[in-house]
């Protein structure tokens, strides 16, 4: 409804206008505003044209300007190599040439490093005796080679053994031929240990292992072709070859920064 006195719209319930302060007389009996009816909205057409574009502030853009490339020409510096002096070689001829006697191959021995050895205070006695030891294995394989050879080594009547059995003559020569090599081995084992070589303790070694390995392969062929061997006599030279084996590699392994020629 509207206010009687300065027409402002106010409330249906309201008694006093709450523009002017004036009292609404008879608040309920006032009719109400009539309501005008609404008519409905019709939907936009649609149309094909394009939304106009929102319009973007052009900024004034400077043209670019390109400097140009200057190039620094490549200095290429000389490499200068220094020259080098080659230096004829000219052999040098030792005078007073002369060949080492055969005392001094198979007799001598080393006797500076031996001394030097002995000042830094290791034991070289077993070193001299070794060498001088090495004879004695020699002249038994030689005499055991012959014994072979003949078949004196089975009794006492010479070749009885071998006529009775063909096959061990064959082994016995076989053997005698191992024992010949086995003693020209030795002898340069000899010799490589004197000279106090690299390669001396380790042939030597190789020596004693191979000649265990020869005693028992004879022995088995002897107890094959006759039925008959001596396996105690087997069993200590063998035990007798692993303690010198394992007694003289020790020995070695604690001197071998002196054998280094």
């Amino acid at each position: 409804m509207f206010c009687p006195n300065c027409g402002s719209q106010i409330p249906d319930t309201a008694t006093f206008c709450p523009n002017c302060g004036a009292q609404i007389p008879n608040a309920a009996a006032q009719p109400a505003a009539p309501v005008l009816p609404v008519e409905p909205t019709q939907p936009a057409e649609p149309t094909n044209q394009a939304p106009a574009p929102e319009q973007v502030p052009t900024y004034q853009q400077q043209p670019y300007q390109q400097q140009p490339y200057q190039q620094q020409p490549y200095q290429q510096q000389a490499y200068q190599q220094a020259p080098t002096q080659v230096t004829p070689i000219t052999p040098s001829i030792p005078k007073n040439i002369s060949m080492p006697s055969v005392g001094d191959l198979f007799c001598g021995i080393n006797t500076q490093i031996t001394a030097y050895a002995e000042s830094l205070g290791l034991q070289m006695k077993w070193q001299k005796a070794i060498v001088v030891l090495i004879y004695l294995g020699v002249i038994s394989s030689l005499l055991t080679a012959v014994q072979y050879f003949t078949g004196s080594i089975y009794g006492d009547s010479v070749g009885s053994v071998y006529r009775s059995f063909p096959a061990l003559r064959f082994v016995g020569i076989l053997y005698g031929l191992f024992c010949l090599a086995y003693a020209a081995a030795m002898l340069y084992a000899r010799m490589l240990l004197a000279k106090y070589n690299a390669d001396g303790p380790r042939f030597f070694l190789l020596l004693l292992l191979v000649n265990g390995a020869a005693a028992v392969v004879l022995n088995l062929l002897i107890y094959v072709i006759t039925g008959v061997s001596d396996f105690s006599s087997l069993i200590g030279q063998v035990v007798g070859i692993g303690v010198a084996f394992y007694l003289n590699k020790t020995y070695y392994e604690k001197r071998m920064h002196l054998f280094s020629e």
